[in-house]
């Protein structure tokens, strides 16, 4: 489905973390993240990119080291606010 904003590409990212009952500090690998986002939200992987880009930029979610995201107090507090 095309035509989402940005901020529901990012909300679909945070879908994704409470659908997995995620809490603070729970890491998700990017290749997870891709692939429930798809399934899920029926997103194609240009727009879960995207949805992680501005998830980052919110302080959703934070990078690690190797290349996974990280749900961060502010993801969570917005996942509990929506969800």
């Amino acid at each position: 489905m095309q035509g989402r904003s940005m901020r529901e590409k990012a909300g679909m990212i945070l879908l994704v973390c409470h659908h997995l009952e995620m809490k603070a500090g729970d890491i998700l690998p990017m290749k997870t993240i891709l692939h429930l986002a798809a399934t899920m939200c029926d997103l194609c992987a240009e727009e879960v990119a995207e949805g992680i880009d501005q998830a980052f930029e919110y302080g959703w979610v934070a990078g690690t080291r190797k290349g996974s995201a990280m749900l961060t107090e502010v993801g969570l507090k917005h996942t509990r606010a929506t969800g």
